[in-house]
């Protein structure tokens, strides 16, 4: 190598290369962005999938999804609520399950203090009957021994809607969710609140 090459500066790319490059870097960060799913896309699709029986339980980061919604938009629990304060999103009918798994929600304008009524009607070789209900920051566990109606009260709730979780599992485990003779009613302050 001479020494006049040893000596040259280095040449800099010029300012239209670098402008070409950033624009690159702009439509690819664009598109990136422009294909990610809005957070109230996959809510409705939740909903969709919750209503159909599709999805019987959520996910513990779509249920953060869902509670982060329904915190950030405050018409939103009303909107995914067929009628009234409280009621399921899951699969149903009027209030029969069709999952082993229900998804309820809990409005902020629920007036405490709010109960569950759970009416079972199954076989006999099905009991004991244990039902899991869990929501924000509470749990509780019971069992039905036999065919019959079990009241819960719902602890008193925050500022943001709730999204309770209510899971049944039966002694019988060949009986699966279609099979459920489960039917959900809930009442709060302001009177009885069916599905």
């Amino acid at each position: 190598m001479s020494a006049r090459a040893r000596l040259e500066p280095t040449k800099l790319p010029s300012l239209g290369f670098v402008l070409v490059v950033l624009v690159h870097v702009g439509l690819a960060a664009f598109l990136a962005w422009g294909f990610v799913q809005p957070p109230l896309d996959r809510v409705w699709e939740l909903s969709h999938a919750l209503k159909i029986g599709k999805l019987s339980r959520l996910t513990p980061r779509d249920h953060g999804l869902l509670q982060a919604a329904l915190e950030r938009h405050p018409g939103l629990t009303e909107s995914l609520l067929s009628e009234g304060k409280i009621g399921i999103v899951s699969a149903h009918s009027r209030g029969w399950l069709e999952t082993a798994t229900a998804t309820v929600l809990v409005s902020t304008e629920a007036q405490a203090p709010c109960s569950m009524q759970v009416d079972a009607r199954l076989p006999e070789s099905a009991f004991p009957l244990t039902v899991e209900v869990a929501g924000t920051g509470w749990q509780k566990h019971l069992a039905l021994a036999k065919a019959g109606r079990l009241d819960l009260a719902f602890p008193p709730k925050g500022r943001v809607p709730e999204i309770v979780e209510v899971r049944f599992s039966a002694k019988d485990a060949s009986l699966n969710g279609r099979s459920f003779g489960i039917h959900l009613g809930f009442r709060c302050a302001e009177g009885a609140k069916q599905p």
